[in-house]
Formats: C-alpha cells, structure tokens, sequence
C-alpha cells in the first residue's frame, strides 16, 4: 500500500510542476471535478511530509527552476527585439510601408517657417522619403510653383558657361525631379494642369544639340503620362499647336523618337496624327536631309514608324499613306531626283517596301490606291537600274574566281521591292510585270550569279508568286516561249550540280510550282507533256531529288511518307555521272506529280554512300558578307572574297544571304 501511495505521490509532485510551466505561457483550462481528484487532495494532505522525503515535489527547487526559465526568456526577447530594431533601421531607407511618419532631415527643412526647393533637393534623405511616400513632402511638391520649378529642372537646358560643379548640381536636381514627377499624385496634378503641361513640352522647342540624360526624362515621363492618362494627354496634345511636327523634327534623337513610338503604338491617337499628317512630315523630313548619312538615318527610323502601323491595317495613317496623292508625290520626287542619286534611290525604296508591307487582302479597296498607281508608273525605271549595274568594269575577286560586276546592294533592293509590290495581290501590278521583259532580266541574273543566295532567293519568289497569281496564258507566252524557260531549266540540270551552282534547289522548287501550276490548266499541261526535255527530267532527275527531299533519314518511308514497301529505294535513284539510273516502271511516262519540298537537290556524283544526300540553296543568312578597300567602302558579294582582295563603290554592292 505504501509503495502505490508513494508512486501517487510522486505523480501528484509532477502534475505540480506541470502546473507552475502552464502559468508562465497561457491559463490552463480547468479539470471537471471528480471522485478520484477528491480522494487525491485527502491523500495529499495526510502525506505532504512524505513528498519532501522523496525530493520530487520541492516547492523551492520549482521556484528556482522557474526564475531560472523566466531568465533565458527575457534574454532571448531582448536579443529578437535588438534584431528587429536593427533590421527595421536597414530597411527604413527603401521599406515604403510603415515608416511614412519617420522623422528626417526633410521634416527638419519642411518645419521651417522659409526655405527652398533646392534646400530639399540637397538632402541626402529627399529620396528616400520621396520613394517612400512621405505625406508633408508630397504636399509640399504638389503645390504648382514647386511643380513647376521641379519641370523647368527637366525641359530647360543647362547654360553652357556653368562650372563642373555647377553642371553636376543642375544634372542631380533634373534627375531628382524626374523621380518626383513620376509619383502618381504629381502625375495627376500634372496631366490636370495645361500650364504646367506647356512648360514641360517646351522642351521639344530647343533647336541646339540636346542633353541626352533630359531627353530620357522627358520621354519617360511622356510614356509614363500616356499610359496613366491617354485620352486627357491626347485631349491636351489636339490643342498644342504643331507639336507632332516638333516631334518629327526630332527624328534622330533616340530618345525623342522613342516617345513617339510609344504614342503611335496605340490607336487612339492614329486619328489626332492623321489630323497632323504625320507621314507627309516624315517624307518632307525625309527629303530635306542634306547628308546622306542623317538622310539614311532618317529613312530607316521611317521604315521603323511604318512596322508599327503592322497591328493597326485599319487605320486612317495606313489609308492615308496609299491613297494620298501628297505622300506619293513626296516620294515620287524624293527617289527620282535629278540628278540620279543613288542613295536616295535606296532610301525611297526601303521606304517603300514599307508601304506595301502594310497592304494586304482586306484593307484595301477593288481600286488601286494612289501610291500602287505611282509605284507600277516607275516600273520601267528600277528595271533599268537592274539591268544596268552603276559600274560595269568593276572585279571583285572571290574564292572560285573573278566576278565581274558585282551585283550590288541597290540592285538587291529592287529585287526587294518588286517582291513586296507583287505580295500586294493586285490585278494591275501583275498585268504591270507582265509586260515588261523583267521575266527575262531575273532568269539572265540568276543563272549568271551561281552563288547569290541573296539574288536567287528573291528571284524565286517573284517567278513563285507570279505562276500562282496568272491563269496560265501569260506563263505560256512569257515564260515558256519568250524567256525559253524549260530550255533554260533543262540546260542547268545537264550542265550544273549543287556543287558547281547555288541555284539548283531553287530551280527544283519552281520546277515543282510549274508542274502544279500545269494542272490547273491544260494547254499549259500539253506543252509540257510535248517538251521532251522536260519529260526526261521530270521522270529523271526531278523525281528522284523529290524523292530524295520527301525520305526521312535513315529511311523508314513507309511509317512516315506513307510509302509502301514496294516503293522504290534510295539506291536505285543514286545518280550515275550526270545521268539517273533508269529503274522508274511504265508510269514514268507521265508527268510525276512531285511532292512539295524544300529548296534542295541530289548530289550526282556521290555513290560513296548507301543513301545519296541533298544539297541545299535555301538562304540562311539575310546579309552577305563584307569585304572593304582601301578607301574603307564594304562590298559584299555571294561568296566569301580571297585575302587582300579590295573593292569599292557604295550603294552598288554584290550582296548574298
């Protein structure tokens, strides 16, 4: 009996240190009385001098232990609490939440009875507090005077005769301004004031050399108004007097340009810009620029406003830019200038190919527009300059030889463009080619130039585009009888290889796009059928190399062609010299109707392999490569020049992909 009481009691000191813990922490929640709880107090009562013997339910050991714990608590809360004030004083200088109300430097300033916004400026705590949004010192910025005085920081230009120091202060104070401005309430009281608006676009009235650093301010804030309050800036633009053309005038500045961008990229403001005339100010810009070099600088930030009218083919400045007569007129005078200027040549016809990238099936109407009419009128001219290059004698040495004239960049343009002019889809633009001998002028080019990429590329979709857009007669009496192309495309399959000629794969493809053109018409299908050339190749060489385009590698035709296992093998197409192997069966006696492919063609002459592989001609680079002389010009031509090799002539350089 004495054993259990002694193994109860012991119990009952343990529940009793329990106890004295739950005080420290929370408030325990209290037991439902019982039997057993009442039995135990007697016990406890009768026995309290046994507990002591035992040493397991001393009062004083409790306490000690207990102060001993209260100790360590205090120590650990002190040392959390120095680390949150420690961490919180890190913070307080960019933390914009909860220390609003910090007292600063600026508070020091702000309590005085007189003082100035520079004071504020020159404080080392303006920023911080700015950012983070200190309640007296916004009220303070927002008065109009301070605004106005934080604006004049930005659109006035530093006088020229201020120190190094001086010149450091005004820098300091613009870009403090620029922080200011960009909070939301100065924004807002801004955009609601014209006065103040007026001081800030003066800036675009300064004529002499700009500051780069304020033409970064300036355009960030206007981007930054514009997405905040777009209609109220545009509302506040209609009533500023010729301010689009203060922006044109600006166009080389990169950072002026940019806000235009940004006020362009959005539709909102096409109608107020047409209302301007935007792109008639651009094309008089344009054509004022004396030096070549601001006069190409100034073409190429045009083609860059045009690619951003790509997601608006709706909108009144694309109308504008084809049916307008003042624009066409503008570039009509700016391109054929007299004297014949050649760079001005390329700068309209980048220009150009600009305009016609924005047209396209469904924005433009049955009638050709103004400037398609002007462009199809100068037709004539630019096919001169292809057929003609600027310096006939020139040599430009290459790795395989001497090529003799180099074909030129002016000359990749045209090609360019008439590519571009014909995408338009337009009836009167097709009928246009028709009827001049380009047709002949293309196939000449590109059998004479064997490694422009460049060349052969633009060739093939101009030739491509013009068999899908004809009914078949023209290709007949243009193509086929009067630029002789089957003979041609016969010819070059006899006499040349991938290896000895870039043009192969290209040849292959408009092949393929006469085969199927052939099939929508049947006269077309008879001359080829009667051409015995272009049978044999069709059933020779152009099938196998079809073939040979449409065959996963490694094989497996039958899992991915859909070719059966009675299909021909790669082997028994493996090119013998200049001549196929004849295994083809009795159906090679018609037309093969080739799978489309890529631009690649069969190696002839290569049995050292089980499958004989394809050449390629497709483009892979969009620029050629350069070569300088001696006066430091660049030519770049379809093959990579020999050392030491030199050239010269700007405008008219042989160019490749």
């Amino acid at each position: 009996m004495s054993q259990e009481d002694g193994e109860v009691h012991n119990t009952e000191g343990e529940t009793e240190v329990s106890s004295h813990k739950v005080e420290e922490g929370a408030e325990p929640a209290q037991a439902a009385p019982s039997a057993e709880g009442t039995h135990e107090e007697e016990f406890e009562e009768g026995n309290g001098e046994g507990s002591d013997e035992d040493g397991s339910g001393s009062d004083d050991e409790y306490d000690d232990e207990e102060e001993y714990e209260d100790g360590e608590e205090d120590d650990e809360g002190q040392e959390l609490s120095n680390k949150l004030d420690e961490l919180r004083g890190m913070m307080s200088s960019f933390y914009p939440f909860g220390t609003q109300n910090q007292y600063s430097s600026v508070d020091l300033v702000l309590s005085k009875e007189e003082f100035e916004l520079e004071d504020l400026l020159e404080l080392d705590d303006f920023l911080p507090d700015l950012r983070r949004g200190k309640n007296n010192l916004l009220d303070y910025l927002v008065q109009t005077d301070v605004l106005e005085q934080l604006i004049s920081y930005i659109s006035t230009e530093p006088k020229q005769d201020e120190d190094e120091t001086e010149m450091e202060k005004t820098k300091r104070f613009a870009h403090l301004a620029y922080e200011a401005i960009q909070t939301d309430v100065l924004k807002e009281n801004m955009i609601a004031d014209h006065h103040l608006m007026d001081k800030f676009f003066d800036f675009l009235d300064i004529t002499t050399e700009m500051d780069p650093l304020r033409c970064a301010y300036f355009s960030r804030i206007v981007e930054l108004l514009f997405e905040r309050y777009p209609k109220e800036l545009i509302t506040y633009l209609r009533k500023k007097n010729c301010i689009v053309a203060k922006f044109v005038w600006h166009i080389n500045n990169q950072y002026i340009v940019e806000s235009l961008f940004r006020l362009i990229d959005s539709q909102i403001s096409h109608q107020w810009l047409h209302d301007e005339d935007l792109i008639p100010l651009l094309m008089f810009k344009m054509a004022e620029c004396e030096d070549a070099e601001t006069q190409e600088k100034t073409a190429n930030t045009f083609v860059e406003i045009l690619d951003l009218f790509v997601p608006f083919p709706y909108s009144i400045l694309t109308t504008q830019m084809f049916h307008s007569e003042i624009v066409a007129e503008q570039w009509d005078q700016f391109t054929l200038s007299k004297p014949t200027n050649y760079e001005k040549i390329l700068n309209g016809l980048n220009v150009a190919i600009g305009i016609l990238n924005l047209s396209y099936e469904g924005n433009m109407s049955d009638e050709t527009p103004v400037f398609m009419m002007t462009v199809i009128n100068r037709l004539e001219f630019f096919l001169e300059l292809l057929k003609n290059p600027r310096d006939p004698a020139r040599t430009f040495n290459m790795t395989y030889g001497s090529l003799t004239p180099p074909f030129g960049f002016l000359r990749v343009k045209i090609l360019e463009f008439i590519c571009a002019l014909l995408n338009t889809r337009y009836q009167s633009v097709v009928d246009a080619l028709w009827k001049t001998d380009i047709f002949t002028t293309l196939l000449d080019i590109l059998f004479f130039y064997k490694w422009n990429n460049t060349l052969h590329y633009c060739v093939d979709q101009i030739i491509a585009t013009i068999m899908t857009l004809d009914n078949g007669d023209m290709i007949i009496s243009v193509l086929i009888e009067k630029c002789k192309l089957l003979d041609r495309f016969v010819d070059a399959f006899k006499n040349e290889t991938d290896r000895t000629a870039g043009f192969m794969g290209h040849l292959v493809h408009l092949s393929n796009e006469l085969i199927k053109a052939a099939t929508y018409h049947q006269r077309l299908s008879t001359i080829l059928d009667e051409h015995a050339g272009w049978k044999d190749l069709v059933n020779g060489k152009l099938k196998e190399i079809n073939y040979l385009n449409n065959t996963p590698i490694g094989g497996g035709g039958s899992s991915g062609m859909g070719m059966n296992d009675d299909s021909q093998s790669p082997q028994s197409f493996m090119y013998q010299g200049h001549e196929a192997e004849e295994t083809s069966s009795d159906d090679d006696n018609t037309l093969y109707p080739p799978i489309e492919s890529g631009f690649e063609s069969a190696r002839p002459d290569d049995t050292s392999s089980d499958v004989p592989q394809a050449g390629s001609d497709t483009p892979v680079h969009s620029e050629g490569t350069a070569s300088t002389d001696a006066s430091g010009s660049e030519a770049v031509s379809g093959e990579v020049p020999q050392s030491g090799d030199v050239t010269a002539d700007q405008p008219d350089q042989s160019a490749s992909a």
